[in-house]
């Protein structure tokens, strides 16, 4: 261990005690008589006391006597005496000093050497707070609600706590109705484990955000929000589903709340968490538009928001070509944007020609999404591509029920 860099080699005392197995209890700390003392007794050389060659028989001793000390400490009025975990230290920074009229507790501080302190007259911040508030009137006069030692200590409670949990979590696995219920109360109210936001509208442009909170699609979405927040007993004037900054419901709550509701409406309510937990980016939009019919006219139309930020001349008049023929496009070539954008607001609403053309939309917002120009791809287009190499490699089966249409 010496001559390896990366091992610690233990000096002095700590050796001492690494080489007999635990750490060296002398003789000045024992409670006890130590003519009462059946065991072996060393001699260090350079020590003023003896040392208890074996431990266990050391504490056994040690305890009899600890627990007749605690007794006298019963028999003075202390009633509450904490027996600390055998090196857990006592700091009295940590604590308020508290007589014994005034519910103070003994603590009991043991050390791996074998050393015993009594700390009497203490309290912690919690209980010192809740003592000052019944002594000052300002609360029931109970001495009971003072906190005592925890009936499980941190150690029991995590061995329990895991275990439980090991347990419950290979019961689920049977049991796949009741985890989607867990998952979409996690969805909506959070865990420690799962933190899902809901999407928020934002633009660098107002007029793009108006757009879209006036719109067909985000229409239909916020109706149906609103019944599921009504379904679930939630505030129907907060908006977001998911989150549980919005909700102030736990997820065990909510998870008892779908409990009591059918598969179909708990299907329902996954459906619209997951709709409202959409990203707008990561390729999960076109995804979606490779399996689900999208109806674009019926969902979207052009607005003068997306005409004001239309700008690039030659996807203005590549959009002419389309919606008014090549040959208009190319008489209004050197034409400004605006008029040309005008020609095609006015091919949409049927001014100037027999019938409007209210279906045309851009290349851009169809599914699957395409350019206007070669070699320069629209952001859109780009993660169409990618998503498009994903369900090449993972091609969903096109006899299943739950693809509706595959591209």
């Amino acid at each position: 261990m010496y001559n390896d860099k990366n091992e610690y080699t233990p000096c002095g005392n700590q050796l001492k005690a690494w080489l007999s197995g635990g750490a060296r209890i002398e003789t000045g700390v024992a409670l006890f008589d130590l003519e009462s003392y059946d065991g072996v007794i060393l001699n260090d050389l350079f020590g003023e006391h003896g040392i208890f060659a074996d431990p266990d028989i050391f504490w056994e001793h040690q305890n009899r006597a600890l627990a007749e000390q605690i007794t006298e400490y019963k028999q003075q009025g202390w009633t509450d005496i904490i027996v600390l975990e055998r090196g857990e230290g006592f700091y009295t920074w940590q604590y308020f000093e508290r007589s014994l009229e005034q519910v103070g507790k003994v603590f009991v501080e043991i050390g791996h050497s074998g050393a015993v302190t009594f700390h009497a007259g203490y309290l912690t911040e919690k209980d010192a707070k809740r003592v000052d508030a019944i002594l000052s009137g300002d609360a029931e006069d109970d001495k009971k609600s003072v906190t005592t030692k925890p009936e499980m200590s941190g150690p029991l409670k995590d061995y329990v706590s895991l275990h439980r949990h090991a347990m419950a979590r290979a019961s689920l696995l049977g049991h796949p109705t009741i985890a989607m219920r867990l998952s979409v109360a996690h969805m909506i109210a959070g865990s420690t484990l799962w933190k899902v936001g809901a999407h928020k509208i934002g633009s660098v442009k107002d007029a793009t955000k108006d757009s879209v909170e006036t719109s067909k699609a985000h229409e239909i979405f916020t109706e149906v929000r609103t019944e599921v927040r009504e379904l679930l007993g939630l505030d129907t004037d907060e908006q977001e589903l998911c989150g549980s900054d919005y909700n102030g419901i736990s997820c065990v709550e909510l998870f008892v709340k779908l409990l009591n509701l059918s598969d179909d409406e708990v299907m329902r309510v996954m459906t619209t968490a997951m709709a409202d937990s959409l990203s707008v980016h990561d390729g999960l939009v076109e995804a979606i538009g490779q399996v689900v019919e999208i109806d674009m006219p019926t969902l979207w139309e052009p607005d003068e928001a997306f005409f004001e930020i239309l700008r690039d001349k030659r996807v203005v008049n590549a959009m002419v070509s389309e919606i008014a023929g090549e040959h208009t496009a190319e008489s209004m070539l050197t034409d400004t944007g605006k008029k040309q954008k005008t020609v095609i607001t006015n091919r949409i609403a049927g001014i100037g020609v027999d019938m409007p053309n209210t279906d045309w939309r851009p290349r851009w917002m169809q599914f699957p999404a395409t350019s206007y120009l070669e070699g320069d791809d629209a952001y859109t287009v780009r993660l169409e591509r990618e998503v498009a190499r994903d369900f090449s490699k993972h091609e969903p089966n096109k006899k299943s029920e739950v693809v509706e249409k595959v591209a």
